[in-house]
């Protein structure tokens, strides 16, 4: 501990005054510590929703990706009679291709319709978080 000033034991400036409660008060040191513990976890919190969508970004572009090359890829639907050995009932039989297309497409649109809510809700928190901006 170092030597007390007399600004120190006989506080004039209102700044004074206020630090000296500051430092004396542990009901204001509690809760000046738990205001910093809140502002930490709401950053963190930000931090980790910023961390997540970027891996849904990622995500979407690679689902995208592979949805294009599987289009690009798909062999032409043909189809062709099949029957029983034995003169038994006939069928159609489609094959190629890409039964599942609406399906995927759909998934594709979720993703990104989803992203871009969350990428919303990302902007408006990290406003809120910005440095110099008090919670």
């Amino acid at each position: 501990m170092g030597l007390a000033t007399l600004a120190d034991l006989t506080p004039t400036t209102s700044a004074e005054v206020e630090t000296r409660h500051r430092a004396l008060d542990p009901r204001i040191r509690h809760k000046l510590a738990k205001l910093d513990d809140e502002r930490e976890a709401r950053h963190a919190v930000v931090e980790a929703l910023g961390l997540k969508l970027r891996t849904a970004r990622e995500e979407l572009v690679v689902k995208r990706r592979r949805l294009a090359d599987a289009i690009a890829n798909v062999a032409p639907e043909w189809s062709h009679g099949e029957s029983a050995p034995g003169g038994g009932a006939g069928a159609v039989v489609v094959t190629g291709g890409f039964p599942d297309r609406a399906v995927r497409e759909a998934e594709v649109l979720r993703l990104a319709e989803s992203l871009q809510h969350a990428e919303t809700a990302y902007q408006a928190a990290s406003v809120r978080c910005a440095p110099g901006r008090e919670l």
